[in-house]
């Protein structure tokens, strides 16, 4: 048991082992709660890290269905978190995505009625 009778003292020792500071309201929350549950700093700043990295790739996705002006589809959306680890802005990723479409839409011609 890690004893985190304090809370602020635990997360002192989740940002040390995160080597960060804590600054997201989520992120923040989920470590209080852990915190409290009594659990070890370094468990906690784990999960903290990946729940930063999921809210990372949810903004990021938020961001490129406002570039697109609609909501991207699954294969986007990952296409979208693959580019966001490499660097990429949403901006671009929209007009990759778009280019996309196009090239989709030049191969694949809508159909004539019969």
């Amino acid at each position: 048991m890690a004893n985190n009778s304090d809370v602020e003292a635990c997360f002192t020792r989740v940002n040390s082992a995160l080597g960060y500071e804590l600054d997201n309201d989520t992120a923040r929350a989920v470590a209080q709660t852990l915190c409290e549950a009594d659990w070890h700093p370094h468990y906690i700043a784990g999960i903290v890290d990946q729940v930063n990295d999921l809210d990372a790739d949810n903004l990021f996705v938020r961001k490129l269905g406002a570039a697109l002006k609609r909501d991207p589809v699954d294969n986007e959306i990952e296409y979208a978190k693959k580019r966001r680890q490499e660097g990429a802005d949403p901006d671009a990723v929209a007009t990759e995505v778009r280019e996309d479409d196009e090239a989709i839409a030049v191969r694949n011609p809508p159909r004539a009625s019969p």
